[in-house]
């Protein structure tokens, strides 16, 4: 670890222990070094040890920071490619992103949705990452990118209810209430209970044969491949309540 600039008038203790005196190999200037350190210590201060230098990139003139330790020649990956391959490491944003549009017609329920072909995440959303930037769901980026930015707080909602549908033109803001009033008023707010469950794993007629029936729980789970736990809670009417 460096040591501190000497103040004004400073005067070295005499001794074993003493700190030694030393000139900064970058900037000259005189500082206090351990004793049991001197031969490591050569740089004044952190500055001077690891300074940042200011350098401009050889291929788009743009000014750059860069450690002295590191032989770089350039601002970025992107101007790297250029100069050893004529061209970018990464596309352009633009580029990558209409290769994973399908603005085929025939997609939606007018026709004309522009379908994401990419990375789906659970819910059907698709997601992107722009060059430099972190990763942004696709429907929010193409809003941004044909209509405006998107205030804090405030949804970018489909007009045409397809979810990796990236058309400028069925999309629109509204909070998280208008989202959700908007799908009531298109029918999509029933939920779901019983056998509609995606993850349902008995039907109706099951459910009433195991309330009706004399046999033990642990045969009626078995026999169903449902835990005792579930008999139980249909027995006593806590779950599939709607029958």
């Amino acid at each position: 670890m460096a040591g501190r600039i000497l103040p004004e008038g400073f005067k070295p203790r005499r001794g074993k222990h003493a700190p030694l005196i030393k000139s900064c190999k970058r900037c000259g200037r005189d500082f206090r070094a351990t004793a049991g350190r001197a031969d490591q210590q050569i740089y004044c201060s952190q500055a001077c040890y690891r300074p940042v230098l200011i350098r401009v990139c050889e291929v788009c003139s743009k000014e750059y920071r860069k450690n002295p330790a590191a032989n770089l020649r350039y601002c970025s990956l992107e101007c790297k490619g250029v100069a050893s391959r004529g061209v970018p490491i990464h596309k352009p944003t633009m580029d990558r992103f209409w290769e994973k549009v399908d603005k085929a017609p025939g997609h939606g329920p007018d026709g004309n949705c522009w379908l994401w072909k990419g990375y789906l995440e659970k819910d059907g959303y698709g997601v992107f990452r722009p060059v430099g930037t972190k990763m942004i769901r696709v429907h929010k980026f193409s809003y941004k990118t044909f209509k405006g930015e998107v205030p804090d707080g405030v949804n970018v909602c489909h007009t045409c209810d397809i979810r990796n549908c990236v058309n400028p033109d069925h999309l629109w803001l509204g909070t998280h209430d208008d989202n959700t009033q908007d799908m009531y008023r298109k029918g999509r707010g029933r939920s779901l209970s019983g056998e509609d469950l995606p993850q349902a794993k008995l039907t109706e007629t099951i459910v009433l044969a195991i309330r009706s029936s004399e046999e033990m729980g642990k045969d009626l789970a078995e026999m169903y491949g449902v835990s005792r736990a579930t008999i139980s809670l249909i027995r006593n009417r806590k779950i599939w309540t709607h029958i």
